[in-house]
């Protein structure tokens, strides 16, 4: 029993002895991880204070750079105050000099307009010194910016005359005609005037400078809308000399090569007419010139037609005066003075003629260029109505083609063939420039700002291209397409010839009006909006009607 209980005792102290070693290496453990605690517990205060000193000096320099930056804006609104201040002082001086450069401008013009023509009335030839090839001295500029008015004037009024003789009668129809254009060259003259008074150089500037800034966005777009319109047109008509109009009318290319794929054949006039856009942009005075050939030739086979209808058959008497008493002739009589106000618009034009010539020598060009319209359009319709009578359609070209569809006679035939591809070539000289005309006065609507700058190239070849196909797609539609040209025709092409010089002269933003002046430009301002209106009305009953 001792010896268990020593034994047991042993066991006990040596178990005392464990512990208490183990209690010593616990010990010693708490402490080493204590003082890992202490140090880490340092350093995230040493990290704590080196971020807030940072943030402080970081704070203190944005005070630093806030405070420049106020002190430079009162520095800038000072200096704002400053500019507004000396900008009302000189903006009177500005506009004084300004018109004082562009009188002395024109007063170059004109001088050198004198002397050019001064040296072609000499007919002087100046021969070299070593007996080379002689100088001849240039064309007079009056004659080719005459020219070039007269080419941009006429177009679908050579086709449409006929029908507004047969509509109106022979002695109404001179007398439209004679009058409207006088009109013209009244409202181009109100135009140039008040242009240069207002000290602007543009129509749409005058406009702005009248109505504001909206006003002249819409100004732009009926530009827009006015040159795309024509283009619709005269593509429909090439289309109908080249592949005629059922059922009785036949086209060239139909009677030669017994094709008339309306499509195709206007598609491919479509890439001709880009591709003379490419290479013809540089030649506009060449192919002006022989467009107004083309005209003058167009005329004289519309007088050798007359002639040799005259001796193979006869003629149909013209109508002198409208028939008032049927109620389908007296709107007729109201829906052609549209058409003859249409043929006569080219005042978005002038203007450009003006910064090159004189005051003198715009308003003389555009005078010649009315002149010879009213001589090609009476010319015109007068044998137009003598060849076709009561049957003479909207579009003229349509009877020859109806004449190559029954005639046998083969000098009517080539005659009437031959007038048809005259004016197909006019048109394909015309259509190219009005095609980059129409683009860029879209791009005037449209501000480049807008779209963005990796699209730009991309934007400029494709706007061509989609308002050449849209007017492509919209000649498959002959009936919406005849109801938007005679909407042109009656609200764009009036409004921009006759109703807005006459509002402008009554708005007087130059202050050269005079009484005389207001009160026969709100006279014919009236009168003119009245028949369009009411021509307006009638197109829309048309076109409702026949759907």
């Amino acid at each position: 029993m001792v010896e268990m209980q020593r034994e047991t005792m042993s066991m006990m102290v040596e178990m005392q002895r464990d512990t208490m070693r183990m209690t010593e290496k616990l010990s010693d453990w708490a402490l080493h991880d204590n003082c890992q605690l202490l140090q880490l517990q340092y350093l995230v205060e040493q990290q704590s204070r080196e971020m807030e000193e940072i943030r402080a000096h970081q704070q203190e320099e944005l005070t630093e750079q806030q405070q420049k930056i106020v002190r430079q804006m009162h520095l800038i609104t000072a200096m704002a105050e400053q500019v507004n201040q000396l900008m009302h002082l000189t903006d009177g001086r500005f506009e004084e000099i300004r018109g004082l450069l562009h009188s002395l401008q024109q007063q170059q013009l004109i001088t050198r307009g004198a002397a050019e023509e001064h040296e072609s009335e000499e007919h002087q030839i100046n021969l070299s010194p070593a007996g080379q090839r002689p100088v001849f001295p240039t064309v007079p500029s009056t004659f080719t910016l005459s020219l070039q008015l007269f080419w941009d004037m006429i177009g679908s009024g050579m086709m449409s005359m006929p029908s507004v003789f047969r509509m109106l009668g022979l002695f109404p129809a001179i007398m439209f005609i004679i009058v409207i254009g006088a009109l013209a060259c009244a409202s181009v003259d109100i135009l140039l005037r008040h242009c240069r008074a207002a000290h602007v150089d543009k129509y749409e500037d005058l406009v702005h400078r009248s109505f504001g800034g909206f006003a002249r966005k819409m100004f732009q777009f009926f530009i827009v809308l006015n040159n795309f319109a024509a283009i619709i047109l005269f593509l429909n008509t090439i289309g109908d000399i080249l592949c005629g109009s059922r059922p009785h009318s036949l086209g060239i290319l139909e009677v030669w090569f017994r094709y008339n794929n309306r499509l195709m054949i206007l598609f491919v006039t479509g890439v001709v007419i880009v591709v003379l856009r490419l290479s013809l942009h540089r030649r506009k005075l060449g192919c002006c010139i022989i467009a107004v050939i083309l005209a003058a030739l167009y005329v004289v086979l519309l007088a050798w037609s007359v002639s040799v209808t005259l001796v193979v058959s006869h003629l149909p008497s013209p109508r002198l005066l409208p028939d008032i008493a049927n109620t389908a002739s007296a709107w007729d009589f109201v829906t052609s003075i549209p058409t003859i106000a249409a043929s006569f618009v080219n005042h978005y034009n002038v203007h450009t003629i003006d910064q090159e010539l004189g005051s003198s020598s715009s308003i003389r060009s555009f005078s010649c260029s009315c002149v010879l319209s009213i001589l090609l359009y009476l010319f015109g319709g007068i044998t137009g109505v003598l060849l076709f009578g009561d049957s003479t359609s909207d579009n003229v070209l349509l009877n020859f083609g109806a004449i190559i569809n029954r005639q046998n006679n083969i000098r009517i035939i080539s005659i009437g063939m031959s007038v048809m591809l005259v004016y197909a070539l006019h048109l394909l000289l015309v259509l190219p420039f009005m095609l980059g005309s129409l683009r860029s006065d879209f791009e005037r609507l449209i501000p480049s700002r807008i779209i963005p700058e990796n699209f730009q190239t991309i934007w400029l070849g494709a706007v061509p291209l989609a308002l050449h196909g849209l007017a492509l797609l919209l000649t498959q539609y002959p009936h919406f397409m005849n109801f938007l040209c005679q909407l042109n025709g009656a609200l764009v092409a009036g409004s921009l010839g006759f109703i807005l010089p006459a509002v402008i002269a009554l708005r007087d933003p130059g202050g050269i009006a005079i009484f005389t002046e207001k009160i026969l430009s709100s006279v014919f301002g009236f009168a003119m909006g009245i028949l369009f209106i009411i021509a307006t009305y009638r197109y829309f009953v048309n076109y409702f009607s026949h759907r």
